[in-house]
């Protein structure tokens, strides 16, 4: 279980019930950055340890922590000009990593392409940043 100290305002069925926001900066070919908070601002990812990319829109989303299952995932994106390239986001895989490891996620992002709008794994354009947000369930009753 996660070694946490949560705010316990979350109203739900399911007990422990946890929720991490991510945001996350893409810069050329993709590469994926934590933001970091500005001086006056709250911290930023807290309960991430990390974000990789391994693959053309394919990424790996690692948390501090263990979890039960994730039971949503979630994302947006803004561009920095004009139109996001990869505007939709989807859930591949989510496990728990071998100890110390947290749990891991694996995404991908996608748009759609051609005049038949099927959508194609591709990756977010260079200074676009996507927020991201986790429900996790952490009991297994």
């Amino acid at each position: 279980m996660a070694q946490r100290n949560f705010t316990q305002n979350l109203y739900s069925l399911s007990k422990k019930r946890v929720v991490i926001d991510v945001e996350v900066t893409f810069g050329s070919s993709g590469s994926p950055t934590l933001a970091t908070a500005s001086a006056g601002e709250a911290p930023k990812n807290k309960g991430v340890a990390s974000i990789s990319r391994t693959s053309t829109g394919l990424f790996v989303l690692t948390l501090s922590d263990r979890y039960q299952r994730v039971a949503q995932f979630r994302g947006t994106f803004k561009a920095a000009s004009g139109i996001v390239a990869a505007p939709d986001v989807a859930l591949k895989t989510a496990t728990n990593g071998t100890a110390p490891t947290g749990m891991v996620i694996t995404f991908t992002t996608t748009a759609p392409t051609g005049a038949s709008n099927i959508q194609a794994v591709t990756d977010p354009a260079s200074g676009e940043t996507g927020y991201f947000e986790v429900v996790l369930e952490d009991s297994t009753v």
